[in-house]
Order: structure tokens, then sequence, then C-alpha cells
């Protein structure tokens, strides 16, 4: 122990034994208490990158794919202007660069199974993305982003250069949310696109 330790700990055990052991002890637990909470409150705000997973499906705004299809008429490709569903089943394709729109309701099948599918996708927005490699069509991709109640939003699927997909909230719950998403899409989303 170097000497400025033993001096220290020499007046506060002199403090404590002539009788300023209550003020002693509610300074030490106040401190310690500070710095937890700090540690704490920073590990929660990095666990997540910036994003805090809800704790449930309620606490979702909007899913949105967005598709690219470089070789194809935009009017006949599936995405191309976006396709949105909000919480409660409501969906908007579009809008075109002439700013037309298609609205409508999902099914309440669709929605239960969208639903159910988030259900195990948002516990799992806070680990890291999961990529896997992928057979991919040069200038084909399509992406599908969470929107979530709190203002943040996160990449469920995303493509990550030639030949790789990156997945967020557990590879196999955010593969199935996107093949039901895209099932979704494939019913309500008009082809042609109507201009």
């Amino acid at each position: 122990m170097r000497k400025a330790d033993r001096a220290g700990w020499r007046v506060r055990h002199m403090a404590i034994a002539g009788g300023d052991q209550r003020s002693w002890i509610g300074g030490f637990l106040v401190s310690h208490f500070r710095a937890i909470t700090a540690a704490t409150v920073l590990a929660g705000a990095l666990s997540g990158c910036g994003t805090t997973a809800p704790s449930s499906v309620s606490s979702w705004n909007r899913l949105t794919a967005m598709a690219t299809c470089e070789a194809m008429n935009p009017r006949f490709c599936a995405g191309v202007y976006g396709f949105s569903i909000q919480n409660g089943g409501r969906f908007t394709a579009g809008p075109a660069p002439d700013g037309t729109t298609v609205t409508g309701s999902i099914t309440a099948t669709e929605n239960a199974e969208l639903s159910q599918d988030l259900a195990a996708v948002i516990p799992g927005l806070g680990a890291r993305a999961q990529c896997d490699s992928a057979a991919t069509v040069p200038g084909v991709s399509e992406t599908l982003d969470l929107q979530l109640s709190n203002g943040s939003s996160a990449e469920i699927v995303a493509p990550q250069g030639p030949g790789s997909v990156c997945y967020r909230g557990g590879r196999d719950a955010a593969k199935r949310l996107d093949s039901d998403f895209r099932a979704v899409m494939t019913q309500h989303y008009p082809l042609p696109f109507p201009q």
C-alpha cells in the first residue's frame, strides 16, 4: 500500500471511530451508486449501437421493402417504388416518380402472420447482424426495413455487396419475416404499377 493510500485510510478510519461513520458510509454508498448507475446507462446505450430493442410487437410502426431491378421496366419490378405495411395492416405501394400511390389493407391472416414473425425478430434487434453468402443477380436487390415506435429503425434484410445478404433480429426469424413479407407484397403490389 502506498504511503498516500495509508494516510487516506487512517483519516477515514479515524473519522469513523470519531463518530462520523454515518456520513462516511452515506458518501461511500452515494458515490458507488452513481458509478454503477452511470456504467449501467452506458452499457445499455452501447449494447444496441443506438437501437433499443422494444419488448413487444405493438412497438413497431412500419415495415418497408425497397427493390432494385436494373434490367427491367420499373413498372414491372415489385417493390421498386417501395412497399410499406403499417402496424395494423394498412399498406402503401409507391409513390412512383409521378406521385402515384396505391393503398389498401392486408388480410387479417397476413397481419397475424407478420405479427408472429415480428414477435420473433424484435427481441433480437440489439444483436449484431448475421451475414450469409447468397446467389444474387447483379442489379437486383431488396431491403426490408423496420421502423419502431421510438423513432429508431433497423434494416432487417439488406444486401452487403455482391453475393452477401445480412439479417438483423436473428437469421432464421429475419428470413421468415422476409419470406412472409414478400408473399404479402406479391399479393398486394400492383404489377404493372399504374401511372
